[in-house]
């Protein structure tokens, strides 16, 4: 009897093992299933954590530039990555190869793009140099005149350089060089604010030029002179201000007259919203015949091919307006808006980020 008792417990033991072992077996086999499914899951979502940020946006020569940097871990092809402006699916293109790279900051930019005016305008930036300022925007910089100096800030508001100014300045303007107007004339710069010389034909002028023209207003005349400073061609009717665009605008207290580039009169529109008008801007770089009017210095009347297209209230009061793929506005600081237009990226891994022009 008591062999059968430690056979029973022989065989009781046994059996155990055995069901131990089928048991861890199946635990086992069920952790490496899960395993494996989150192996799977996490392979699949290898994109879907990639970090990636936009630094910087700007419609530059009839370009849509993008700074962008992929902080990773995945590297993209760029190939396979879409870019959306406003909505219309359009190419990116890059310099280099097309592998983007974890930790690398690559420059985007897409040709040939057409777009109407955005309606979404958030502030970019703020800059806050001196109590009263004009700015312009051209290209990669920001230019800025105060009552005693000329000064040059990045696109994103750091300052580069500043050159001091012996005259009160009247207005600025950035094209081949930049130009300061002052109660004796137009001085000229170099991009790097070194001095290259003076035209003294017209006095306390608005200014504004592309890279061929110079085009300057005051209360009795409207010139048009070259980049370096030869009369091209006058009028003998003065205005507030002037803007070139598709065309020139010289802006007067109840109409916008218009000029072809090289100063032939071409008529004018006018509009009863036109109040106070205070300041004229368009973006000679933009495809779209757009015109913004700082009126009251509270709010932005907008023009499209002349026909009155939309009011942008502000929340402070402004005396200057410059567009050039975003609105500056400046009174006491310079403060960047976007011009509403929605950038929006997708890489190869379904991530997509977005910021606005």
């Amino acid at each position: 009897m008591g062999l059968s008792t430690t056979a029973a417990y022989g065989i009781i033991f046994t059996a155990s093992l055995f069901m131990l072992g089928v048991l861890l077996n199946s635990i086992l086999f069920s952790f490496y299933l899960a395993n494996d499914s989150m192996q799977d899951r996490f392979t699949l979502m290898d994109g879907k954590k990639n970090s990636l940020r936009i630094d910087r946006i700007v419609y530059n020569e009839s370009r849509v530039e993008i700074i962008a940097e992929n902080r990773g871990p995945m590297t993209i092809s760029i190939n396979d990555t879409s870019f959306l402006l406003n909505g219309t699916l359009s190419t990116l293109q890059s310099y280099g190869d097309n592998m983007w790279y974890p930790g690398v900051k690559r420059i985007f930019f897409s040709d040939n793009h057409t777009y109407s005016y955005g309606n979404v305008h958030d502030v970019q930036f703020t800059i806050a140099p001196a109590s009263t300022i004009i700015s312009v925007a051209v290209l990669d910089k920001v230019y800025a005149i105060t009552d005693t100096e000329l000064i040059a800030y990045s696109f994103e508001g750091v300052k580069l350089w500043s050159v001091s100014l012996s005259l009160t300045p009247v207005d600025l303007c950035v094209g081949k060089y930049v130009y300061v107007s002052t109660s004796t004339g137009i001085f000229i710069y170099a991009k790097d604010g070194s001095y290259k010389g003076f035209f003294a034909n017209i006095r306390d002028a608005k200014i504004d030029c592309n890279l061929n023209y110079v085009y300057a207003v005051n209360s009795s005349e409207f010139i048009v002179y070259s980049a370096t400073g030869s009369i091209i061609s006058k009028d003998n009717r003065g205005g507030i201000d002037v803007c070139i665009g598709d065309r020139v605008y010289v802006l007067t207290q109840t109409r916008i007259r218009i000029y072809n580039l090289t100063g032939v009169y071409l008529g004018f529109f006018t509009s009863a919203l036109l109040t106070n008008p205070l300041k004229i801007s368009a973006d000679w770089n933009m495809d779209s015949d757009t015109v913004f009017v700082l009126n009251n210095g509270d709010e932005i009347i907008v023009f499209k091919n002349e026909t009155y297209e939309d009011t942008i209230p502000l929340s402070t009061v402004e005396s200057n307006i410059e567009i050039y793929g975003k609105i500056y506005l400046c009174s006491t600081g310079i403060t960047a808006m976007d011009m509403g237009y929605r950038i929006k990226i997708v890489d190869e891994y379904g991530n997509s980020f977005y910021d606005f022009m």
